[in-house]
């Protein structure tokens, strides 16, 4: 990976970095990048993450999770906000189901657990790749460039550092994936700004070596990092709701993601489709998209942009998503500590995870979505509706989905508590209707529903309570 340099002299037991101080021994790479006035090279581009073995749902081969007959396309769904003041008309993307152990967001409750996956957010580069003139959405060819270099893409962990930072797994399962990413915030110093350029870093081994850190010590030695600061999380700081979280879940660089459902506008694979290609990452003339790009393993890998994850510690909202053993035991409730929200379990004192996503809610009608269908709670985007004095007359719908909060509210969330409600009991709420002539379908607010009586569902068609089912519905952001 490393060129020739004439700087071969540094690669000692002590070198002298750019500002003239003597620093331990180091590998090759951290070496050039602290001891020599001239350029480091970047990292080569070595390819694309392989999807082969991706879910469906993060654009992988339509074998998984649920079949996709567009693929490599995906389509967005279509969300309700109840014809005032809501989202009509703006899509979402639907990521299957989520369990509580995948809101374990920050795996901060046992110390002995791994990190949380993780992502570094790199700033302070000034120059294009290889301090090249850098290639910006202006001057961006699809024939000629891979990627942008104009910005350092963020670096996805792999367990290089399993002390500081977790791995990041790739997207094989939707039941099992963990989407949600702890942010590490990293700098570049100005010592090293003016020798490389944006995305010279490609893998997280890369960055930390030319950081100083240490193949043979798996550590930072005394007096490192070097040339870039690093904000790592402690336990604690984790356990807070002072750290960031990204809805950046792992997608196929090359799966299309579709402007609108319809195949015809928005995927070029269709048959006398009308979709227009990009011109750059982001043009937003296009009629579909291709993934964000970051770096993992040296590798160029896609992501959805979902933002930045609102979190809480609240001991309440937490406890209703997980609770986790506390190593105590216990025969009655008063062995627990009632303050921290702990009870007692099978002998066991269980209390709520430290931190957890805030929680969106999603109104579903109970007769187009089957209540309490965990492992897919939503399996199709559309629903037949059929005339109710002529059954002959039908029509294609979607899916009736009413979300409670917005992307433009602040306290939007990703995470989406699944609630069924009946359409039939919202007669008295809202008097909006479809316009189709075709079992035109109330149009409610999130707010109507639940003022409804009786709309919103408890129990099953069996009278048995419905569990807590969360879905991710991510709303990507515009811009790349």
């Amino acid at each position: 990976m490393l060129r020739a340099s004439a700087c071969r002299s540094h690669l000692l037991s002590v070198t002298v970095n750019a500002c003239g101080r003597v620093v331990p021994a180091l590998s090759a790479l951290a070496a050039l990048a602290v001891g020599c006035s001239d350029l480091v090279p970047p990292d080569p581009y070595q390819g694309t993450i392989d999807p082969s073995g991706f879910d469906t749902a993060f654009g992988g081969p339509a074998k998984s999770t649920w079949p996709n007959s567009l693929y490599p396309c995906l389509a967005p769904r279509r969300g309700f906000g109840g014809g005032s003041g809501g989202i009509d008309g703006q899509t979402w993307w639907y990521l299957g189901g989520l369990s509580s152990s995948q809101l374990d967001v920050s795996n901060a409750a046992d110390a002995t657990k791994a990190l949380p996956p993780t992502v570094y957010e790199i700033s302070g580069c000034d120059g294009g790749e290889g301090r090249a003139e850098a290639i910006s959405p202006s001057n961006y060819s699809a024939q000629a460039n891979n990627y942008l270099t104009d910005r350092q893409y963020p670096v996805v962990a792999y367990g290089t550092d399993p002390t500081r930072a977790g791995s990041s797994a790739e997207p094989t399962s939707v039941g099992t994936y963990r989407p949600f990413q702890m942010v590490v915030p990293v700098t570049l110093r100005d010592s090293i700004r003016g020798r490389m350029g944006c995305n010279d870093i490609k893998s997280e081994r890369s960055l930390l070596e030319r950081a100083g850190w240490s193949r043979e010590q798996k550590t930072f030695p005394d007096g490192a990092p070097f040339n870039f600061d690093f904000r790592f999380p402690s336990r604690d700081e984790l356990r807070s709701d002072k750290v960031t979280f990204k809805d950046w879940p792992m997608m196929s660089v090359a799966t299309v993601l579709m402007k609108t459902p319809i195949a015809g506008d928005s995927c070029p694979f269709v048959t006398g489709s009308s979709a227009k290609y990009p011109r750059f990452p982001g043009d937003p003339d296009a009629s579909f998209q291709f993934p964000s790009q970051h770096w993992l393993r040296g590798l160029l890998g896609g992501y959805l942009d979902g933002g930045t994850l609102p979190v809480t510690t609240d001991p309440a909202a937490c406890a209703d998503i997980l609770r986790v053993p506390t190593g105590k035991s216990c025969t009655m409730p008063s062995d627990c500590n009632a303050a921290a929200n702990e009870i007692c379990s099978s002998g066991r004192c269980l209390a709520p995870i430290p931190v957890c996503p805030k929680l969106n809610e999603l109104f579903v009608a109970s007769d187009e979505v089957p209540v309490a269908a965990t492992s897919n709670p939503i399996p199709s985007a559309t629903i037949e509706l059929k005339d109710s004095t002529d059954p002959k007359k039908t029509r294609t719908a979607d899916i009736m989905a009413v979300f409670a909060s917005t992307p433009a509210d602040p306290d939007f969330s990703p995470v989406c508590r699944l609630r069924y409600f009946d359409k039939k009991k919202l007669a008295a709420s809202c008097t909006r209707l479809e316009s189709d002539t075709i079992a035109p379908r109330p149009l409610c607010s999130a707010a109507e529903i639940k003022a409804a009586p009786g709309a919103v569902l408890t129990t099953d068609a069996m009278g048995k309570p419905i569990p807590a089912i969360y879905v991710h519905c991510l709303f990507q952001k515009k811009s790349q």
